[in-house]
């Protein structure tokens, strides 16, 4: 008893019309759900309830998406394709396809993952364990702090007003250290990523 559900607004592109046009010809329409947009509650709802996140890009800018952080903070089996920077991703924390996949090599890492309880499970585990042992928002913005070739943190704004360095940085650093000073557990904390 699967069900796919596609998060995320669906506009009337010819990539979405077909795409829903295959899903109601497809015999499992019963089994698969469109949400459009949803609210950050209604999207938690969905990751809680989620065995597996797929999360597939192409023409990235590079960036990390802050939607596969999501799913391995849900402690979700992920599936991801090897673009950007999700190529660097160890293939022990997420399923990696190729950048440039088949529909059977995706169509096998669901199967396996569905069959596969233990597997999934530890994929999962591994993926969390990632998650906050590279992505944690403490830990990034630490980072920051450490490595700031430009004296960012030092940046004071009676001193050095006009000097070209905005303190937004160091202000988003030190806000998320702040933050994470509370004690919230790690699944419960937002995830600290670039834009999707």
């Amino acid at each position: 008893n699967c069900l796919l559900v596609f998060i995320g607004e669906s506009d009337s592109s010819e990539y979405c019309r077909n795409l829903l046009r295959r899903i109601a010809e497809s015999g499992a329409a019963r089994r698969i759900r469109v949400t459009g947009w949803v609210d950050q509650d209604s999207f938690r709802a969905h990751l809680a309830a989620a065995d597996v996140g797929v999360q597939l890009r192409t023409l990235s800018r590079g960036e990390t998406p802050a939607s596969v952080l999501d799913c391995l903070n849900y402690g979700l089996a992920t599936i991801i394709n090897a673009h950007g920077s999700l190529a660097d991703f160890p293939p022990e924390a997420v399923w990696k396809l190729p950048d440039q996949f088949t529909d059977a090599e995706l169509c096998g890492a669901l199967e396996t993952l569905w069959r596969d309880t233990d597997r999934r499970h530890r994929l999962a585990a591994c993926g969390r364990e990632l998650l906050l042992s590279r992505h944690d928002p403490q830990a990034c913005a630490a980072q920051y702090r450490l490595y700031d070739p430009w004296g960012l943190s030092s940046w004071r704004p009676e001193t050095d007003a006009g000097a070209g360095f905005p303190p937004l940085i160091c202000d988003t650093c030190q806000a998320t250290l702040d933050a994470g000073r509370r004690d919230d557990p790690p699944g419960d904390r937002e995830v600290f990523a670039g834009e999707d």
